[in-house]
């Protein structure tokens, strides 16, 4: 105990020294920036009045609350000085998690959705082994950080830089347990099994054996066959539909559950190590479906949560408060990468592998009728919130990031720009526009957030809908120069959100391996 102790400590020293800590950004850097966001949307005496009150603001108040931030930094050189306070934002959250959830297509070649799943099932048992080993390659920023002082210089790339990969160790045997004011996660390490959730059913069975090693695939394969075949009805009161309800009511349904002996069942769901949905509908015909499920058969406290259709279609849905987008592509593709790459089972020899099941525990909720009530209410809101939501997918055939890269512009800030164009058209002026950004090369960085509405943009969007005699080259040209000067300015945001900071940063962990 006392060895593994010390190798804890160990980790913990060598992540806090290897990876940069983002730094508090200057008082006056902050207003700067605020002050150049404000300038494109304000006329010349509303700007003249908000710099006044910003430098009022700059040499009182702001500094003395600049002097605490720093204070508070210099006492939690643990971590990033933002950390604490974005998990404290999304716990406190006591909207449905419909709306925080992030939910993501895998991508992958739609199949028999036996095979599909059973493939995924062992694709992220191989992922969880090898991140208990220490074994998976840090992610890369991909060229989102490229400047010096960001974090670590990757190997392979020196225009980008390696991710802070803490987040990770929140991804296995994670809950967010609902609770009165505020949330908490709950993380439960060393445990084997993984829930399945089919027509509002609930099973519970083993990834791993007794030693922690992955299962025979054929026995997972004959475990979901199992799931797959049971032909009752679905489940008149499926108690997942309380998890899509806001947060303080489900925190009240949950310890009503506990109380009526449903906690022995509750604790099995919240430490297992994923959450499997198999659809009894199509997902590539309702777009909808990957984000909502039918709410029965989804849980949405879950960590992670892996979807596969009845028409085989895959993907992802994650509970927010514990990673940020960019953990969740890493995760997607090297899942992606591993079942293309050596496929546990595969469509044409799947019916070899099928044995009877071993291994399958159906959790049993017998409903008192407050609860069969509280149930019935959860699915109203939630076809509510549903029905209220649109999902339209635009596929853009023409050209793709690649092309506008060959361009010497940034395929995001297009995009951006193509979104403000479409607003200044509609309303005839300019629109307030936030995108996010990752701070992820700092130790337990998180997202940050810049304002896209900059005077190129502006100036590139008036060009665009103006009704100019100007035609032809000239035009054209005019138009490429401004495109590219949004480009420059959308690239320099991002630096200066995701990266603030100083220099000898980057000087000290360049070149380094980080630690998960």
């Amino acid at each position: 105990f006392v060895a593994l102790l010390l190798l804890q400590l160990w980790a913990d020293y060598i992540q806090t020294f290897l990876c940069c800590r983002l730094p508090v950004p200057r008082l006056e850097d902050t207003i700067r920036r605020y002050l150049r966001a404000q300038h494109v949307l304000l006329d010349d005496e509303a700007y003249r009045r908000t710099e006044q009150f910003c430098r009022s603001f700059e040499h009182g108040e702001g500094q003395l609350l600049q002097d605490e931030l720093l204070a508070y930094d210099k006492e939690n050189q643990h971590t990033s000085y933002p950390t604490a306070f974005v998990l404290d934002q999304l716990l406190n959250d006591r909207e449905s998690l419909l709306i925080t959830n992030v939910s993501v297509d895998m991508e992958l070649t739609p199949g028999s959705q036996l095979v599909c799943a059973t493939n995924l099932i062992v694709s992220f048992g191989r992922f969880h082994c090898s991140l208990k080993a220490g074994l998976l390659t840090p992610a890369e920023s991909g060229g989102l950080a490229h400047r010096h002082g960001a974090g670590f210089v990757s190997g392979t790339s020196p225009k980008s830089y390696l991710m802070c990969m803490s987040q990770l160790n929140r991804l296995f045997g994670t809950t967010r347990i609902p609770q009165e004011s505020r949330d908490e996660l709950q993380t439960i390490l060393g445990t084997r099994h993984f829930v399945v959730l089919h027509k509002g059913y609930i099973y519970i069975c083993n990834l791993l054996d007794d030693s922690g090693y992955i299962l025979p695939a054929s026995t997972i394969m004959a475990n979901l066959h199992h799931i797959l075949s049971d032909s009752r009805p679905p489940v008149q009161f499926p108690v997942a539909n309380l998890t899509a309800e806001r947060r303080d009511i489900w925190a009240r349904l949950r310890k009503q559950l506990q109380d009526q002996g449903h906690g022995l069942a509750l604790s099995l769901i919240e430490s297992a190590l994923f959450c499997l949905c198999l659809d009894d509908q199509d997902l590539k015909e309702d777009g909808k479906q990957l984000f909502f499920g039918c709410g029965g058969n989804r849980w949405f406290d879950k960590s992670v949560q892996v979807i596969v259709g009845k028409d085989g279609v895959t993907g992802i849905q994650t509970e927010h408060s514990w990673c940020n987008g960019m953990m969740v592509m890493y995760l997607i593709n090297m899942i992606t990468k591993d079942i293309q790459n050596r496929p546990a089972v595969t469509h044409e020899n799947s019916v070899m592998y099928l044995e009877p099941a071993t291994d399958v525990q159906r959790l049993v909720f017998d409903l008192d009728s407050s609860l069969q009530t509280a149930v019935v209410t959860a699915r109203h809101n939630f076809q509510k919130m549903s029905a209220s939501a649109s999902f339209y997918c635009l596929e853009f055939r023409e050209y793709g990031s690649n092309f506008l890269k060959g361009c010497g512009v940034s395929p995001d800030s297009i995009v951006q720009l193509a979104l403000q164009l479409a607003f200044t058209r509609m309303y005839g002026h300019h629109a307030v526009m936030v995108t996010s950004c990752s701070t992820g090369t700092f130790l337990h960085g998180r997202t940050e957030t810049f304002r896209t509405a900059t005077t190129e943009a502006l100036e590139c969007c008036t060009v665009f809908c103006a009704d100019s005699p100007r035609h032809g080259l000239h035009r054209t040209t005019l138009l490429r120069k401004l495109i590219e000067a949004t480009s420059q300015k959308h690239k320099q945001l991002i630096l200066e959100a995701a990266t603030v900071g100083n220099s000898q940063c980057g000087e000290k962990a360049a070149s380094r391996k980080y630690c998960f």
